[in-house]
């Protein structure tokens, strides 16, 4: 017989949808049958898993997994699960789990030798962050750098939008240029900002597989103390419309890279 879920806990993990909550507690929830298995298996440390008592038979095997490796699992009401929730229409499932330690100099390790680096500075929108996570692991980066101005990585909007990919992107927060330049002088990498204009086109870079790109958010750029710190810059050209959305670069600049990485080995 499993343990219920109190609606003071309950409560409890709701605030976890603020990041303040998240960072004190340091702990955020993954709702969503694909996250949490998804989450799981790619071994997240999970404090507790939550779910909802007519469904507790839909996810019986997962949830078996997770009481075998010692992780409490407690049912409740449709009612109380949307108290933890934030979609609109809950699929009975989540869990809560421990935030990673964001270690910079950890994630641009992971970055395998020959493929290109970025991070993302000042990108606000959990959308586009969600997405270039997604993206970093498609290509098989492993790992993405961001400003501590970016948005919160475990914002459910961005856990979401990674589409499980948080759980396999190893991420660093980097707190000034400083900070940056000095990583990238010690990992023998390169600083390379992207741009709209006054850069070099994609298709006549020379890659070297030691690259770190450097985005900035879609709203201002990147801002002129850092972009004035980097020399070397590279661009996407393109046609009629105002500017590319921001993943969308993001997606063509590391294929774009790593391509011709594969073509040079």
């Amino acid at each position: 017989m499993r343990n219920l879920l109190t609606r003071d806990l309950a409560v409890e993990l709701g605030k976890l949808r603020l990041k303040k909550h998240r960072e004190e507690k340091r702990r955020f929830v993954i709702e969503g049958e694909r996250l949490v298995a998804d989450a799981w298996r790619a071994g997240a440390r999970v404090s507790i898993a939550v779910v909802e008592h007519e469904r507790a038979e839909r996810y019986k095997a997962l949830l078996e997994e997770m009481e075998a490796a010692g992780i409490p699992v407690l049912e409740t009401t449709p009612k109380l699960f949307e108290k933890i929730a934030e979609t609109r229409e809950p699929q009975g499932i989540a869990l809560v789990a421990y935030l990673p330690v964001l270690d910079a100099r950890a994630a641009l390790a992971s970055v395998p030798e020959g493929y290109p680096a970025a991070v993302l500075w000042g990108v606000s929108d959990p959308g586009n962050f969600g997405t270039m996570i997604r993206t970093t692991d498609w290509f098989g980066a492993k790992g993405l750098l961001f400003s501590s101005g970016s948005a919160d990585p475990f914002n459910a909007k961005v856990v979401r939008g990674s589409m499980g990919s948080l759980f396999r992107v190893r991420l660093g927060e980097i707190t000034t240029v400083d900070e940056l330049h000095a990583l990238a002088e010690e990992s023998g990498r390169e600083l390379v900002a992207t741009v709209a204009e006054d850069g070099t086109e994609v298709g006549e870079w020379k890659a070297s597989g030691r690259e770190i790109l450097v985005f900035g958010g879609e709203a201002h750029g990147l801002p002129d103390e850092l972009l004035e710190s980097i020399p070397r810059r590279i661009r996407i050209a393109g046609g009629s419309a105002e500017s590319l959305n921001l993943g969308v670069s993001h997606g063509i600049l590391i294929h774009a890279l790593t391509a011709v990485r594969s073509e040079n080995v």
